[in-house]
């Protein structure tokens, strides 16, 4: 239980509204880019199709693990999947809940791509939501294939209007390789909203993440390092010891700034922002002027929770 309650909790909602209970936007959810249809050519209907599609399979998870093993190692936040979470997603879905797993395979039957679109289209749009492939393979070469699967299942199969398809939204988050392979033709960015998260205990939660912030001290400037520091987000407080490059102490505490100011405020939930990697604390300053750090927590704060991009999707 009391692992359980030092665990973030997730939702989607109506802004601001659900700031009244302690959660706060504080970890990207969804945006991409868009392209027109026809704007990524399709495969070239003479040539030979070194690239198919098709529904994924039970006999398909081994591959797929290994897929989003390899695309999620460098993110800061993700959704761990379960064997329960991966049947699902195969064999569980319908219409009514969401979205279909589609796999990329070679001419020869290898698996080396997965993609995820949903079973309805909106105002002329499709949707994909997971595009990732084995390390080896080019989403400049791949992609055709995958754009024209979606097209054909938003005109042939998908639920939602008749309204011809005129886009497609490739809804992979603010950060994917896709960008990189089609710079040009993925031009018409959507910002990212968020998810609302709330950390019942924030100290509890730092605590759990011990290990990961002794990583990240093992790493200059702060390898080694021996201090203190006092965080101040008004209604809560903490402070981390470190020892020798290792945190050895996080603990609640209240701050009286009128007696001993911290050294570093955040105001609201704003910490939140930081602690998921979204923000960095000088973007939070930036809107908050309230937001402050003495000039050696300044360092150690972006040292021990630098910005990062994550990429979780909901569990439906």
């Amino acid at each position: 239980m009391e692992r359980r309650a030092r665990r973030p909790h997730a939702i989607t909602g109506i802004p601001w509204y659900y700031r009244q209970f302690g959660y706060e936007l504080a970890l990207d959810l969804g945006g991409g880019r868009r392209t027109p249809v026809g704007l990524i050519p399709g495969p070239d209907a003479k040539s030979e199709r070194p690239y198919r599609t098709r529904r994924a399979t039970a006999k398909d998870l081994p591959v797929l693990r290994a897929i989003y093993e390899h695309n999620t190692r460098d993110l800061l936040y993700t959704l761990q999947y379960e064997d329960a979470v991966w049947r699902y997603d195969i064999d569980g879905r319908s219409p009514d809940t969401g979205v279909a797993s589609n796999v990329v395979e070679t001419a020869d039957g290898e698996v080396i791509g997965w993609f995820v679109h949903p079973f309805w289209k909106w105002a002329g749009r499709m949707h994909c939501y997971t595009f990732w492939l084995l390390p080896g393979h080019s989403y400049r070469a791949v992609t055709p294939y995958v754009a024209e699967a979606l097209h054909c299942f938003a005109e042939h199969d998908a639920q939602g209007n008749d309204e011809p398809i005129k886009t497609l939204f490739w809804e992979l988050g603010e950060q994917h390789p896709l960008y990189d392979a089609y710079a040009k033709e993925m031009a018409d960015t959507v910002p990212p909203f968020a998810w609302y998260i709330r950390v019942p205990d924030i100290p509890g939660f730092v605590e759990f993440l011990r290990p990961v912030l002794d990583r990240r001290l093992e790493q200059p400037p702060f390898a080694g390092h021996t201090g203190t520091i006092t965080i101040n987000g008004f209604t809560w407080g903490m402070r981390l010891t470190i020892d020798r490059g290792h945190v050895t102490s996080v603990a609640p505490c209240q701050v009286d700034v009128h007696k001993e100011p911290a050294d570093a405020d955040f105001p609201n939930l704003t910490f939140l922002m930081t602690l998921m990697g979204r923000r960095s604390l000088d973007e939070i300053k930036h809107i908050y002027p309230d937001c402050n750090a003495k000039d050696e927590a300044y360092g150690l704060i972006n040292a021990l929770f630098p910005k990062r991009h994550s990429r979780v999707i909901g569990v439906a």
